[in-house]
């Protein structure tokens, strides 16, 4: 009896091991999905501008200190120096106390040495509106 129940649940396993295969072969979404690149499959200059995204949605945040609601646009072109601070190139804003907001949470950012020195203009807009 042992014997008998034994080989059922290898045959058993084995159709499950068969049938996985031929769903992943009818189905694609039943496929196995790669992993996303980790830091270590990331270039040195990807992984910089990883960095600055997250520093950017760290410091970059709706100003809750003002008395008054600020509502506005903030548009800055920045490049990041070989100390890799962000340098802002220019910068343009609807309000100027928004504007001082943002430079101010802009000069924080600090990504890390960036050895080349190299770094692409780059222009962000930052929009301020009220939450619903």
């Amino acid at each position: 009896m042992k014997t008998r129940t034994a080989l059922f649940a290898s045959a058993l396993f084995a159709a499950t091991i068969v049938n996985a295969q031929d769903l992943a072969a009818i189905d694609p979404a039943a496929r196995v999905v790669e992993a996303a690149p980790t830091a270590f499959d990331l270039s040195a200059t990807e992984r910089l501008e990883l960095e600055l995204d997250k520093q950017i949605d760290r410091y970059v945040t709706y100003p809750y200190v003002q008395r008054e609601a600020l509502y506005g646009a903030v548009v800055v072109t920045y490049v990041v120096d070989a100390e890799g601070k962000l340098r802002v190139m220019t910068s343009e804003a609807t309000d100027q106390r928004l504007l001082d907001h943002v430079l101010a949470k802009l000069e924080r950012i600090d990504v890390g040495e960036n050895p080349s020195g190299l770094w692409t203009k780059t222009t962000a807009r930052f929009v301020f509106m009220p939450q619903q």
